[in-house]
């Protein structure tokens, strides 16, 4: 199926691939929604302090990244 010389099974499995990565990525999204909304209703305050050390490690994830890439 995937001879070097067949470009559209090539293009085929990029498309298929893509549309899965794109489906597990929203339903990791609605997924984490879930959770973030059942953490709040069992205690407000620990979740929004999870949130804050979750947005925290994100922003120093993206700082380390944009220092990597200078």
């Amino acid at each position: 199926m995937f001879d070097n010389t067949d470009w559209s099974s090539w293009l085929l499995l990029v498309v298929v691939g893509g549309w899965a990565l794109r489906l597990a990525y929203k339903f990791g999204l609605e997924t984490g929604r879930e959770e973030t909304a059942a953490r709040f209703m069992e205690d407000p305050q620990r979740a929004l302090r999870q949130i804050e050390v979750e947005r925290g490690a994100e922003g120093r994830f993206r700082r380390w990244a944009r220092g990597r890439r200078d």
